[in-house]
């Protein structure tokens, strides 16, 4: 899993995953943690909808503690947390996204802003589930778009944009944007046709200062960033064979094509798409692989997979999004075994991948590969 995120961006990234998992793992076991998860609308057009079905949600959650056994000032602050959590909401960091998450114990109230829809329910159990920013680390948005360019004939470029909520944003500084002309100078007398050998070292090496640039702004090496790649297939190639690795890690998708004359919403279209047919491409492998594998190397099914899923004997877990197995007992939703498992299988360093609804209709929505 590769995400990434900026200040005000929406989605999470994998560093930011593990630190919220540990974050929300410090208040378990024997507390009572509930688990909200709400679709919005990032124009802000159904503020108060969202308002009245998050209150709806709130009321069902406080309704269920009694069935707790809670102590009352234990009880009596969950509460609270849980009355005030509109406003909780409404403060949330970062743009508004197509989800929202809340995680919220008698000490500890959490709000993230998703990238992708949720199912809208409220849970109360022992633990929390992470099933929301795991989809959300995989989600198309809020992510960086290297654009390449050829610059019209005798100049080369290069410019950084961030995606979210589907809007192309320039980042500059740092070095970026760049640009390089080949007839800059005292080396405009060597000007050769672009395919000469010259030509093409000189290219190698305005990449790499883009390089620099981009290592720069990300943090260095350890970087977790999603980035997308833009330009014709030449200057790809080139930036690929120059690469730091950890940028070539990080490229997710690539988009065909000189991009320097297309609109910022045609390009942005054309990077979404790009990450879902990516995306797609790489949950269709996974499934192949697979249903390759000996049925001993696999289990299927939720009983199976959550048993092994505890026991840290899964080597990758694939779940379909948006699927669930909710345990409801006298109109209390107590967990979704679905995610429970995702949680557990994350907390022992599984590999976990959303895909596609669909792909894993055959054994009912959920699958893993088995360490030996």
């Amino acid at each position: 899993m590769r995400r990434r995120t900026g200040e005000d961006g929406n989605a999470m990234r994998e560093q930011e995953l593990r630190e919220l998992a540990t974050e929300l793992s410090g208040a378990m076991p024997g507390r009572v943690a509930v688990t909200i998860t709400l679709p919005t609308r990032p124009d802000g057009t159904d503020r108060n909808g969202e308002a009245t079905r998050l209150r709806n949600l709130v009321g069902r959650a406080v309704e269920a503690l009694d069935a707790h056994d809670l102590d009352r000032e234990v009880q009596t602050r969950l509460v609270e947390r849980l009355v005030s959590l509109e406003e909780a909401v409404r403060r949330a960091e970062r743009q508004r996204g197509l989800g929202v998450a809340c995680y919220v114990t008698a000490d500890l109230t959490r709000v993230l802003r998703l990238a992708h829809r949720p199912p809208e329910r409220a849970i109360v159990s022992d633990t929390f589930p992470l099933i929301a920013p795991i989809t959300d680390l995989l989600a198309a948005d809020d992510v960086d778009v290297l654009v390449l360019s050829t610059g019209g004939g005798d100049a080369d470029g290069a410019r950084l944009y961030r995606l979210v909520d589907g809007h192309l944003h320039e980042e500059n500084g740092n070095g970026l944007p760049a640009e390089w002309d080949v007839r800059n100078g005292s080396e405009r007398h060597l000007e050769e046709p672009k395919d000469s050998d010259w030509r093409d070292a000189r290219l190698d090496n305005f990449l790499r200062e883009v390089d620099r640039a981009l290592l720069d702004r990300f943090g260095g090496a350890g970087h977790d960033r999603q980035l997308v790649l833009v330009g014709t297939e030449r200057i790809r190639t080139h930036w690929l064979e120059v690469a730091d690795a950890s940028l070539r890690r990080a490229v997710v998708a690539m988009v065909e094509g000189n991009a320097d004359h297309v609109r910022p919403a045609e390009l942005a279209g054309r990077v979404i798409d790009a990450v879902h047919a990516a995306r797609l491409e790489e949950a269709k492998a996974a499934v192949a692989a697979l249903e390759e594998l000996d049925p001993s190397r696999t289990a299927v099914g939720v009983d199976d997979v959550v048993t092994l899923a505890r026991a840290g004997r899964l080597h990758r877990l694939l779940v379909e999004e948006g699927m669930t197995a909710e345990v409801e007992v006298e109109g209390v939703l107590l967990g979704d075994r679905i995610a429970n498992a995702v949680r557990a299988a994350y907390d022992a360093g599984t590999e976990v991948l959303v895909v596609e609804p669909g792909l894993l209709a055959r054994h009912g929505g959920i699958a893993a590969i088995v360490r030996w």
